[in-house]
């Protein structure tokens, strides 16, 4: 058995079904609904892009995570935390660009 013994497991609350408003590479305007696997994994790509770690949907470091790792991110959860539960909600009133 060569797995690693030190797995981390977070159980996030992703939401099941998001709405994505972009521009192709005319600019023209695109619209699309993810559900399920896609939606969860467009968040986690999301998340990388916002410079957001898995381990910022922690609520506790000392609690969730390793002392080590736990003592590494201290400095910089908060913020980043912050940042993971912030959300924009398109409400449909407003333009989208």
């Amino acid at each position: 058995n060569n797995r690693p013994t030190n797995i981390l497991e977070i159980d996030l609350l992703r939401d099941e079904i998001v709405e994505v408003a972009a521009q192709d590479i005319t600019g023209r305007p695109i619209r699309k609904a993810l559900r399920g696997e896609a939606a969860r994994a467009f968040q986690h790509e999301l998340d990388h892009l916002d410079g957001i770690l898995i381990i910022d949907h922690v609520n506790n470091l000392r609690a969730d995570l390793p002392p080590s790792i736990a003592k590494l991110e201290a400095p910089y959860h908060v913020a980043r935390q912050k940042r993971a539960f912030e959300r924009t909600i398109y409400e449909g009133n407003t333009p989208l660009y």
